[in-house]
């Protein structure tokens, strides 16, 4: 470009070209994404939660932003730093309620968000992380596994199954991950029944179990084959072993149906010169039961010299959970007029006998006897019973009323019986 040419006689001669300034130099700014993804890998959380906090915030979002608070919750659940997330979640509270995007409904987000609660020992922050919008959206498996991984990290295993079931109960399809974690928690509580209902799921499923499930696998049923293991060598040695010892066993045998096992603990009781005590009598038939064999559960009842509510229970479950309930509500007539009061097991044995077996009318006299009769208040589990009966019996209607006027919330799988 040639310039307009100026000389000292403020004589100006033009030309036809136009004038273009001299070009600047800038010092490179680094965009603020590049600049919190090296703060978060370089472990500088005060600094990266200063740049997010700092005005003013974009009203637009893309996948990199995403990519960038993940970064940082990563980097505060690898420090266990709960205070950074606390300040993370606050400012996200914040964004959502000036209409921005909500970022704490983005499954990887929340996931970590629980994640680092549960680390922290703050389940409860983490609950309420879970619950938020639950019922408004479409919670995928990657936060219901996170949010069961913080129950089982925190030794509340149970919980973490039953978090499982509603899962499930929400038509959500496991995955490798969701089995890991449910047959962890099963190792923990010892439940081998649920761990072979869960392993009967993995066996069904379309994707090859991994290894992370296969030594899951092992792991629940290493501490079985370790039991009869060592049992076996103490009749070996000549070991004496009390009948505690027995009644620790047999339930084991009872989870993973292990019948040739218990009948080889059975052989050891009718051996003995000892006298067998109600507890151990009690896990034989409740093992019997469990296994299917409603025969022998039967002949070790009819056997015993006395019996208490728990062995009336027991055989009671053991019909109604083999389709024998015409025995079960024989036995249930026999129990009261031989002055024996039931308790709130006796009902959940004979309401679920009654669900399973299509026995509607009966199911619900029944479940109106508890509280009429025996002054018994309904649990959460009974409430679940009754609603699976009406919802078996295609009392869609009634099943609902009863959900819906219950004295405590109705969880996830009151509500899968009645979908």
């Amino acid at each position: 470009m040639i310039p307009a040419i100026s000389i000292v006689t403020n004589i100006t001669v033009p030309t036809n070209k136009t004038v273009t300034p001299a070009p600047k130099t800038h010092k490179y700014k680094q965009p603020p994404n590049q600049t919190l993804t090296s703060l978060c890998k370089s472990g500088k959380l005060d600094e990266a939660l200063r740049l997010i906090e700092s005005p003013p915030s974009k009203s637009t979002v893309n996948e990199q932003d995403f990519q960038v608070y993940s970064l940082f919750l990563h980097a505060c659940i690898s420090r266990k730093s709960l205070e950074h997330g606390q300040r993370l979640y606050l400012h996200f509270l914040l964004f959502k309620d000036r209409g921005n995007h909500n970022f704490l409904h983005n499954p990887t987000l929340k996931s970590k968000f629980i994640t680092l609660y549960s680390i922290c020992g703050r389940l409860d922050e983490a609950r309420r992380v879970f619950d938020d919008g639950l019922n408004n959206e479409n919670v995928p498996e990657a936060v219901w596994v996170a949010m069961a991984i913080g129950f089982s990290r925190n030794g509340f295993s149970k919980e973490a199954l039953l978090l499982y079931t509603d899962m499930l109960s929400q038509f959500i399809q496991p995955s490798n991950f969701s089995f890991s974690m449910a047959l962890k928690a099963c190792a923990d509580t010892s439940d081998l029944l649920v761990g072979r209902a869960i392993h009967a799921q993995i066996f069904k499923h379309s994707e090859e179990a991994d290894q992370v499930v296969n030594n899951a696998l092992l792991r629940l049923y290493g501490k079985f084959f370790e039991t009869m293991e060592a049992f076996r060598v103490m009749q070996r040695e000549g070991m004496g072993f009390s009948w505690v010892t027995l009644t620790t066993i047999l339930p084991i045998c009872a989870r993973v149906t292990a019948l040739h096992s218990g009948k080889e603990i059975h052989a050891q009781i009718v051996k003995s010169a000892k006298k067998s005590d109600l507890p151990l009598l009690n896990s034989l038939m409740d093992m019997y039961a469990k296994c299917g064999a409603i025969n022998y559960c039967c002949i070790v009842f009819n056997k015993m010299q006395s019996k208490d509510l728990t062995s009336w229970n027991t055989m009671l479950a053991g019909y109604a959970n083999n389709g024998h309930m015409k025995e079960a509500l024989t036995l249930y007539d026999k129990m009261v007029k031989s002055g024996i009061k039931p308790d709130g097991i006796t009902f959940i044995a004979l309401l679920s006998g009654c669900s399973h077996s299509g026995l509607t009318e009966e199911g619900k006299r029944l479940f109106k006897t508890m509280k009429k009769e025996y002054g018994l208040f309904p649990s959460l589990e009974h409430y679940a019973c009754l609603v699976d009966i009406l919802g078996r019996a295609g009392k869609i209607k009634e099943a609902l009323l009863v959900a819906e006027n219950m004295p405590m919330e109705p969880g996830g799988s009151i509500w899968g019986f009645i979908t």
